[in-house]
């Protein structure tokens, strides 16, 4: 059997060639970066789309961030509960379907009545500012939700005997509320059109806290939950992951900040202003786009258990941190003008990655999740299909 993705036809019965893990970890980026482009310049892209009215980058953004989290509540929470007896593609487009339609009410009820009585949230405000209102606080649902889940393994409802769906639903009910209390402290004050002195400003904040999010969502996906796992027992792991992602999430924005600074040179520094505080989050969403195809399409590589632990986790982390350094560049310096026509925020860079990026996540999420990487499946790697 040579490693190629293909299928070899006998006189008796047809037999699965598995691909090797790089071939289906392409085909399956190849496949993500098609829709997601095919969606983009049909839906989003200011010049080509086709639905007659501009939704870049509001309300698209917001509409994708709220999309995202459904899918985090319905696919990480709930873990698809209730899904399991449709077939692919059925079970995809149904989730697909599901989370959209759900995401876009959101959206809309935030931006239309709730605006009658809070105006700060009206979709009426100027550059989309009421759009943004309502969606900030799915920043602070990512950091909490994502980790409850792979940090925290669904503690306190780790025990078996609580089932799915309460499990989900408890954990869902259980963090609207510190979510909203973070939300309410950290963003809201910078959003509103009249309301008290932010304690942070709204730029550090987005990038100190999806910092939060790039490590939660590598420890949680490329290191087997290490160093959290180390504490013991559910509980402590829980307490561990909450300080532990809390504090090195500091020091990846302090890090991620240095970094972006020296790739987009002192002239875009100066330019972009108080907006740089926010970069960290813009390739930190890179980042987090790669530690999702990391072991959803290239089978976590390396994943031998002849590899030692500590070598297996560095070079998880390096080769996905290279990947999102190159996606950035990529992105920023190429991609956003030339091709996304998105508009420039400096001579040499165009874009938003929070817009663009995320839905290559979100896309990411759908295929790889909720199609189980369907049209591909069947020649997965055989640590991959097992």
């Amino acid at each position: 059997m040579t490693d190629e993705l293909q299928v070899s036809t006998t006189s008796s019965n047809t037999r699965i060639r598995h691909a090797p893990w790089i071939a289906f970890g392409i085909a399956n980026v190849a496949v993500i970066l098609t829709l997601t482009l095919a969606s983009w310049w049909l839906l989003v892209d200011p010049v080509t789309n086709v639905i007659g009215w501009t939704i870049y980058p509001e309300p698209f953004t917001s509409g994708l961030f709220w999309t995202i989290i459904v899918v985090v509540f319905v696919g990480f929470s709930l873990q698809f509960h209730g899904f399991d007896s449709l077939k692919q593609p059925a079970r995809g487009a149904v989730l697909l379907t599901l989370t959209v339609v759900v995401a876009i009410a959101i959206t809309a009820v935030l931006a239309v009545p709730l605006a009658e009585i809070a105006p700060s949230f009206s979709a009426e405000r100027p550059g989309g500012a009421g759009y943004s209102t309502g969606s900030q606080w799915v920043l602070y649902a990512f950091v909490l939700y994502v980790m409850s889940v792979v940090n925290w393994n669904h503690w306190p409802w780790t025990d078996d005997r609580v089932l799915q769906p309460w499990k989900g639903w408890a954990e869902i009910a259980a963090l609207i509320v510190p979510t909203t209390v973070l939300y309410s402290v950290v963003a809201l004050p910078n959003l509103l059109v009249e309301g008290p002195d932010p304690l942070i400003g709204l730029e550090p904040s987005i990038g100190y806290f999806y910092s939060c999010i790039v490590s939660i969502v590598l420890t949680g996906n490329l290191t087997d939950n290490w160093p959290w796992r180390l504490a013991g027992s559910p509980g402590r792991t829980a307490a561990a992951a909450a300080f532990g992602n809390f504090l090195l999430g500091g020091l990846i924005y302090v890090g991620l900040r240095e970094l972006v600074e020296f790739i987009v040179g002192e002239g875009n520094v100066l330019i972009l202003g108080e907006s740089m505080a926010s970069m960290p989050a813009q390739i930190g969403v890179c980042w987090v786009l790669w530690a999702i195809a990391w072991p959803n399409a290239f089978s976590n590589y390396p994943n031998g258990s002849e590899s030692p632990l500590a070598l297996k986790y560095f070079v998880r982390l390096i080769i996905t941190f290279g990947l999102a350094v190159v996606t950035y560049i990529g992105y920023y310096f190429g991609l956003a003008s030339t091709m996304l026509h998105e508009p420039y925020i400096s001579p040499t860079m165009a874009g938003n990655a929070l817009g663009f990026i995320d839905l290559l996540v979100l896309w990411s999420l759908w295929y790889l999740l909720c199609f189980n990487s369907w049209g591909l499946r069947r020649f997965a790697p055989k640590t991959a299909a097992q």
